[in-house]
């Protein structure tokens, strides 16, 4: 992804807050950051709601050639990586390793299952399946929001209460969560792209049928580096390596918020049911006959790629 070099985040926004509580000004411009800068300074630590709205607010009006996303985790990683490319993938329980020798092959079994995801789509009686039939990168969006294998994209959302909802998670046990917000050009659309920012954004509310409950709950988006490399099958292929070196999403990092929680949340944040976020049994028809048809293949998949891991011969190390 292209990297970002002139943004206002919290170094602007603290110059702000004291030139205003001085009753003077000053000019916000020098002190841009770039996205590498945000990653690496400070956390910008928040306490209730009312601060957070404040900040998203601030970042949004002065930031106003980009569109902003949220994502919401319980934890902290330096990087920002699609699941294809991070070091580990779990499927009920399974825990895969991903290396730079095997994601070539999970990238291409990908490209199979995308199929099965146009076939449910017509199955459930969606009244529109141009964008699944002739956009291969629309159905791995889903595949990914519905955490079924590993893809090159990942999850972002526009609404800043969702986000809040899933830095929180479930538990009362925790006192900090962590909130980022990515800058991204405005695309509009079902999917798009940009080539010279190098960015596919996946409007998913714009592509699953309607019977799709849990994309709309959480108003998602994600997000890939564009263009995705053609007909790659060697980890070693020169394309491959810089489509992997460049998938991470702190690229475009304007905000990174460490949230101070009470009993697990985050003061005066909106309460959202997380069987709201991921709508239980069968109340989402799409994603339970996506979830019925694809999991005997993963299972098949990754008990043959275990299979191979422990079969594969070990070097002795003196």
């Amino acid at each position: 992804m292209y990297p970002l070099e002139h943004l206002y985040s919290i170094k602007a926004y603290e110059e702000w807050q004291n030139w205003k509580s001085a009753g003077s000004n000053s000019k916000l411009k020098d002190f841009k950051q770039s996205s590498c800068e945000v990653r690496d300074d400070l956390d910008w630590e928040i306490a209730s709601w009312d601060e957070l709205r404040t900040a998203i607010s601030f970042l949004t009006l002065m930031n106003k050639r980009h569109v902003l996303y949220f994502r919401g985790q319980k934890e902290y990683y330096d990087l920002c990586l699609p699941t294809l490319f991070r070091e580990e993938w779990s499927f009920k329980g399974r825990n895969i390793s991903l290396t730079e020798d095997n994601q070539v092959k999970f990238y291409t079994k990908l490209l199979e299952f995308r199929t099965s995801v146009l076939k449910v789509a017509e199955k459930t009686g969606t009244p529109r399946s141009h964008i699944l039939k002739h956009v291969p990168a629309a159905a791995a969006s889903i595949l990914q929001h519905y955490e079924l294998w590993p893809t090159y994209f990942i999850d972002v959302t526009r609404s800043l209460s969702i986000a809040t909802a899933f830095a929180e998670g479930q538990g009362k046990d925790r006192d900090l969560a962590y909130l980022f917000v990515f800058a991204m050009p405005d695309l509009r659309g079902s999917i798009t792209s940009d080539m010279d920012q190098h960015v596919s954004i996946s409007r998913l509310e714009a592509i699953c049928p309607p019977d799709a409950i849990r994309p709309h709950h959480q108003n998602a988006y994600l997000v890939a580096r564009f263009p995705e490399p053609p007909n790659i099958t060697d980890c070693k292929d020169s394309t491959w390596k810089t489509w992997r070196r460049n998938m991470d999403l702190m690229k475009r990092l304007v905000a990174k918020f460490v949230l101070k929680l009470e009993n697990g949340k985050l003061s005066g944040a909106p309460f959202i049911d997380f069987n709201f976020l991921f709508p239980p049994g069968g109340k989402d028809m799409f994603g339970k006959l996506l979830y019925d048809t694809l999991e005997p293949k993963i299972i098949d998949f990754i008990e043959c790629e275990l299979s191979i891991n422990r079969d594969r011969p070990r070097l002795n190390r003196k």
